[in-house]
């Protein structure tokens, strides 16, 4: 992992930054989500390694600068909101 932060619920989100994916587990340590895929579409992640939840629940990872060159955002649920940046 790269980065990790707590959700509002207690949830620990890990950036999994060889894997390209998000996951999410709970208060007992136990895999309950695993949130995006590898590549450079919606949803889809690489090398995510900054991570943040916002005020509202979403999530906030930042992606490797030589590929994505972006930062995603995932509703709460795990589904894709929206990224900012250049993307591919």
């Amino acid at each position: 992992p790269r980065g990790a932060c707590f959700d509002h619920q207690g949830s620990l989100i890990v950036t999994d930054y060889y894997e390209h994916n998000l996951k999410v587990f709970n208060h007992e340590g136990k895999l309950i989500q695993v949130i995006g895929r590898e590549g450079e579409g919606e949803g889809e992640l690489f090398n995510p390694f900054g991570i943040g939840v916002l005020c509202d629940g979403r999530i906030v990872v930042s992606e490797a600068e030589c590929i994505n060159k972006r930062i995603s955002i995932f509703n709460r649920d795990g589904s894709f909101s929206h990224w900012i940046g250049i993307g591919i």
